[in-house]
């Protein structure tokens, strides 16, 4: 009997525990789908069902196309859709934001408000207790790991833009809209109205950076080799008799060691005034954690005996490239555990098979198949475009600029990468106009920023970097993209426009030759503003953004009044604001900004005695709105071939205030006065305004549409020729 009821028992409780065990594995599996995958997963479009109107608009914009090229180009019968437009309907400058950055002029046009209401001023904002810089536009909330394995509360991304762009307001009221690499749209947010989006610049990789990529190479002393001031990552090759190496692809940041850290940091805390012992244990601990906290992938590379080819080998997948050729997509499985995989996928260049081998690596797209992270709406939009259109980028900084700028990749290899980001974007404006039929459609295309960016030289002559030999080479790229905008417009003008139709081309922005950077830190310190301790300056790299590191680390505050940083903000050391203030609000500080501004308005190039900067904006006179209180106090507009230094953005102290630009990154329009680079803007109407601005194409497309248009909106309507808020 004893024995029997002791078998019941027993039996009871083996058959507790695979209950256990199966709610376990579901309970796992619920917490997997919540951690890994976007809130809007599903194929479900909203309820909301689409009127159906005759009226239609389509969006083109073209970032930083300028009006000077644009003019150029014209006037040469280069841009024959171009030139037809403008001649059937409206050709205009378009008033960019202050300052005229992608981040800043994009937002404006998306909520028709200036930056004190999206409160997107820079790239970059500053943290008021640290004085670093961090991202502005969005948040990234890690996730959650119950005992540290099961996964309980996903990633998250808040968008910190406020205010409601014109496409949301427009479902909203029963339109169906596309927006396609929409800009400061991500996290992809719920749409009406069977509408679907894409997010675009702003999106991250799945390192959840701007774009880290890799670079392969035999070429390097030493196997610790530091990132690049852009945030790539060299890897040292090193070949054996059998002509193979070995390396690894290092990946998103582990999200349990970092759970992990954070619980070690919270209790050394805790712990303070304890013995060194135990305090030493935890740093133990810590430092273990800190030196191998990315999930990585590794990758094996054999060269053929003749030297001619190299085979990457990844898990099971096999890559063969000759010198200068591209991969096709691979695709890349981070497992974190049994239950959490993050996907991604990349693309390999071989630059070099000579003496020396190099492997370039772009960053880790974020899988539209799988999106660890909500870049689309419905959840499964990104999914569907890459079953129609082939694998693309997902990346809002699609172009390899910075591989560019650093010479990882040759500008062949850069522009065969521009073209095929051209190529998918065409493919998806066709896919969704065709088969969505959506009454509003917005695209942005990015390249002609990027590749502006990266070959202004070759068409001044007088920039530190033309490469006269480059120039017979690649002179001709910048104009080969617009060529592109050119026959891409014409094409959808023959088979989307009818009298219906509102086509509407713009971009946020212009452009400018970047031939000198100008150190604003170096500037406050040499003319009494700013304070040193004495030492040696650090020089900052764009990765030490995501770093607990330290910025500003040779400042005293306690004589420092003002300190920039971001592309041509200044901010002044506010008592009662900083976290070491020390200048009275009042009139202590309305007469430092009004004594900064105009010495520099008065600064003058020691090289040529040109005028250096054109324009000081006062923040708190060109903004206005709830987000006033996180505005620069001071925002330089630059002269032309004149541009904020990279150290500078980051906060850094540089030497000299003046330093010739010998960067392939030679062209920019951040920081430069909003007036000299305008956008361009042009509607197949006439308009009758005579200064459109940024801010007057939302209003403009909710009334074509007849839509509502929110009180909050400050732009004009195009047609109506007269200030109609």
């Amino acid at each position: 009997m004893t024995g029997q009821k002791n078998g019941k028992k027993a039996g009871k409780k083996n058959f507790k525990t695979k209950i256990s065990r199966r709610q376990l594995l579901q309970g796992s599996a619920l917490a997997f789908c919540s951690a890994v995958l976007p809130t809007e997963s599903g194929c479900r479009h909203s309820k909301t069902h689409p009127r159906r109107i005759k009226e239609r608009v389509i969006i083109l914009g073209f970032d930083a196309v300028s009006p000077v090229l644009l003019k150029e180009y014209m006037s040469r019968g280069l841009l024959p859709n171009l030139d037809r437009l403008a001649r059937d309907g409206s050709f205009s400058e378009l008033i960019s934001s202050i300052p005229p950055e992608s981040p800043v002029a994009w937002a404006t046009f998306s909520v028709s408000a200036q930056a004190g209401v999206h409160g997107i001023y820079d790239f970059l904002n500053r943290d008021r207790e640290t004085y670093s810089p961090q991202m502005a536009a969005v948040k990234i909330i890690r996730p959650e790991f119950l005992w540290d394995f099961i996964p309980w509360r996903r990633t998250r991304a808040v968008n910190l833009m406020s205010g409601k762009p014109f496409w949301v307001h427009a479902a909203q009221q029963g339109i169906k809209c596309a927006a396609l690499e929409a800009p400061m749209a991500f996290p992809a947010c719920e749409l009406e109205s069977e509408s679907v989006l894409l997010s675009g610049l702003n999106t991250p990789d799945l390192r959840l950076t701007q774009g880290t990529y890799h670079f392969f190479y035999t070429g390097i002393q030493s196997e610790k080799v530091p990132d690049t001031p852009f945030g790539g990552k060299v890897y040292y090759l090193k070949f054996g008799p059998d002509r193979r190496a070995e390396a690894n692809i290092i990946g998103p940041w582990n999200p349990i060691k970092s759970q992990k850290i954070r619980r070690l940091l919270e209790l050394r805390n805790k712990m303070a005034g304890r013995s060194v012992t135990e305090l030493s244990e935890i740093d133990r601990e810590l430092d273990i954690l800190e030196k191998d906290g990315f999930l990585t992938i590794p990758v094996g590379f054999e060269f053929s005996s003749d030297r001619s080819q190299v085979t990457i080998t990844i898990e099971r997948k096999k890559i063969t490239l000759a010198q200068g050729q591209w991969s096709d997509w691979v695709e890349l499985d981070f497992s974190l555990n049994c239950l959490v995989c993050l996907k991604g996928m990349a693309r390999f260049f071989l630059l070099e098979l000579g003496q020396e081998v190099k492997i370039f690596m772009s960053p880790i797209e974020i899988h539209p198949e799988d999106p660890v992270l909500p870049i689309s709406w419905p959840g499964n939009f990104s999914a569907v475009l890459a079953g129609s259109i082939g694998l693309y980028k997902t990346r809002g900084w699609a172009a390899e600029t910075a591989a560019l700028k650093e010479s990882k990749l040759d500008e062949k290899a850069f522009l065969e990468d521009l073209n095929l980001i051209i190529d998918k974007r065409e493919a998806m404006a066709f896919h969704v106009l065709e088969h969505e039929k959506p009454s509003l459609f917005f695209e942005v295309f990015s390249c002609p920023d990027r590749v502006q960016h990266m070959f202004w030289r070759l068409i001044d002559k007088d920039h530190p970097a033309y490469d006269k030999e480059l120039d017979q080479r690649f002179g001709d790229a910048i104009l080969k993209v617009y060529c592109r905008m050119d026959d891409f417009v014409g094409r959808v003008r023959s088979r989307f426009e009818d009298e219906h139709t509102l086509l509407v081309i713009l971009s946020d922005h212009g452009f400018s030759s970047f031939r000198k950077g100008v150190n604003i830190n170096t500037w406050l310190v040499e003319n009494g503003y700013m304070k040193l301790k004495g030492g040696e300056n650090k020089r900052y790299k764009l990765k030490d953004l995501s770093d607990i590191g330290e910025f500003f680390q040779n400042v005293d505050w306690t004589g420092t009044r003002a300190y920039s940083l971001g592309l041509g903000l200044i901010f002044v050391n506010l008592k009662g604001r900083e976290r070491l203030g020390i200048v009275e609000p009042g009139t202590e500080y309305a007469a430092l900004m009004r004594e900064i501004a105009q010495r520099l308005e008065a600064f003058r190039d020691p090289q040529d005695n040109s005028l250096v900067v054109r324009k000081v904006y006062p923040g708190r006179e060109v903004y206005r709105g709830p987000r006033l209180d996180q505005a620069p106090d001071l925002v330089v507009g630059f002269n032309y071939n004149y541009r904020v230094s990279w150290q500078t953005a980051l906060g850094g102290v540089a030497g000299d205030i003046i330093e010739p630009n010998t960067e392939k990154w030679s062209g920019d329009h951040c920081s430069v006065d909003r007036d000299l680079v305008p956008g361009v803007l042009l509607v197949n109407r006439k308009i009758n305004l005579s200064d459109p601005d940024l801010r007057d194409i939302a209003p403009t497309v909710l009334r074509f549409l007849g839509c509502s248009v929110p009180e909050e909106y400050e732009g004009r309507d195009l047609f109506a020729g007269a200030d109609t808020r």
